[in-house]
């Protein structure tokens, strides 16, 4: 299996710019450089186990969502990706989100329904 670094990279930018963090920051709270932290976000040098680890911690977050679309069971870093989409907004905001989601998934259950009914 290959591993995407280059989004592994995006997210880890993702993460650090929703902490309001330059990478000068994240390299020093990762304990790596600040160059070597550019390569990594830009996909152009891999990133060891250890080092996903450190920039991870630093970013207070797990590995899951900076792996993201590189692993099978994606499904339950796909809840994790979800949380991150929604982490600056709102309890209001938050509850819209899950309206709207509730009303896509019983959107989705009825027109399931629909096509059984017409191959009955």
């Amino acid at each position: 299996m290959d591993i995407n670094y280059a989004q592994i990279g995006k997210r880890i930018r993702i993460f650090r710019k929703r902490k309001g963090w330059t990478q000068e920051k994240l390299a020093e709270v990762a304990n790596k450089s600040n160059t070597y932290l550019s390569l990594v976000e830009n996909g152009k040098k891999s990133v060891s186990l250890a080092a996903l680890t450190a920039i991870a911690n630093a970013l207070e977050t797990t590995i899951d969502p900076l792996m993201l679309g590189n692993l099978k069971a994606d499904a339950p870093m796909c809840i994790t990706g979800i949380e991150l989409l929604i982490s600056g907004c709102s309890a209001a905001q938050r509850t819209q989100i899950i309206a709207i989601i509730v009303a896509i998934k019983v959107t989705w259950k009825d027109e399931e329904a629909s096509k059984r009914e017409e191959r009955e």
